[in-house]
């Protein structure tokens, strides 16, 4: 502990130092429901849509299956995963559910149990028991992971002939219909917790302080996992997303998820609000810098680095560094100005 002698140096010490944004309990109130409202639940409600059309998709598919009905699929997987993305660095409310982690991200694809998984494909992979069921399928032969194999393959063969041949075609309905499913439960899982805040404002504090927090982590995650920090001479299979050529978007929407939960929406309130309504423009002026530093970086990676990885290893890492960057500025001065935890 430091101690200043005398009184008065002390005090001028107290007056000059940088305020925190204590916030009060309507304020708390406020910034929690904008972001839950106008951040958090329009992208839970899209997630739940794309699920349901990558399953009635998959089901197309397999009923006629052509170039027009893969590419549908091809697209509505897409879709689901550039949703899922934008949420998943947040890890927040219902999301963070261990059975919600493995629908929507499981390992990296096993190809010897992606085989025997789908040997065990039910008759009737659509039925409400197959289903329900369908989330207990292992990982690394679920999820968006083993519908990227079968709907885009890789380099060596076209994903068609490999579809048509077994129960392929079904066990992709089966995993489809099973993410559908969890995208909709989600949403009752979400409005029961938006009546929870809606009665009671314990709920706030913790929503705000898993929100920031998450943010940093999930800048963090991305540099490492999507991005494969570490690796010296990374192979294309170490980066999400690179058989379907949507890697660099992944990590857009990652980035998109994380501003928009520290920003808020056009139309709502963010932390910067907060920051600002208590003269704290400074922080926000910090945070905008290492946010516009990482688009920089992301705008100068290549579309195609996934595939050839060791070409863009400089653009790779600089990213990563920005990613950090953020990271530890969101933990450091972003999260003591705020005053986190914040008052209850």
């Amino acid at each position: 502990m430091k101690y200043c002698i005398p009184a008065l140096p002390c005090l001028l010490m107290l007056l000059i130092a940088p305020a925190r944004a204590e916030l009060t309990g309507a304020q708390t109130s406020d910034l929690s429901l904008s972001l839950f409202n106008d951040v958090v639940m329009p992208a839970q409600r899209a997630l739940a849509d794309n699920t349901a059309q990558l399953a009635s998709s998959m089901n197309a598919l397999c009923a006629r299956p052509n170039d027009t009905t893969l590419a549908a699929a091809q697209s509505a997987w897409k879709n689901t995963s550039n949703t899922w993305n934008r949420i998943a660095p947040l890890r927040l409310g219902p999301n963070r559910q261990r059975d919600v982690m493995l629908t929507f991200e499981a390992a990296a694809v096993d190809d010897a149990l992606l085989k025997k998984t789908v040997s065990t494909t039910p008759d009737d992979p659509v039925s409400p028991k197959s289903v329900f069921e369908s989330a207990h399928l292992p990982a690394g032969a679920s999820g968006l992971p083993a519908l990227e194999k079968l709907l885009f393959a890789d380099s060596k063969a076209p994903p068609l002939p490999a579809l048509q041949k077994g129960k392929s075609c079904q066990f992709g309905r089966w995993v489809a219909g099973g993410m559908a499913r969890r995208g909709q439960t989600l949403i009752f899982e979400w409005n029961s917790m938006a009546e929870g805040m809606k009665y009671n404002p314990a709920y706030h504090t913790p929503f705000l302080t898993e929100a920031l927090k998450n943010a940093a982590v999930g800048a963090r995650t991305i540099a490492t996992h999507q991005l494969a920090a570490g690796e010296v001479s990374p192979l294309p299979d170490f980066f999400p997303g690179w058989r379907a050529g949507t890697s660099k978007a992944d990590v857009t929407a990652g980035i998109d998820g994380i501003e928009y939960v520290l920003l808020g929406s056009p139309s709502g309130m963010g932390f910067d609000d907060m920051l600002i309504a208590h003269d704290r423009q400074d922080i926000v002026d910090g945070l905008k810098e290492r946010l516009i530093n990482t688009r920089l970086a992301l705008t100068a990676l290549p579309g195609n680095y996934a595939s050839q990885p060791g070409a863009s290893r400089g653009e790779i890492v600089i990213l990563q560094r920005r990613l950090n960057e953020l990271a530890d500025y969101i933990e450091g001065p972003m999260t003591d100005a705020m005053g986190v935890p914040f008052k209850k």
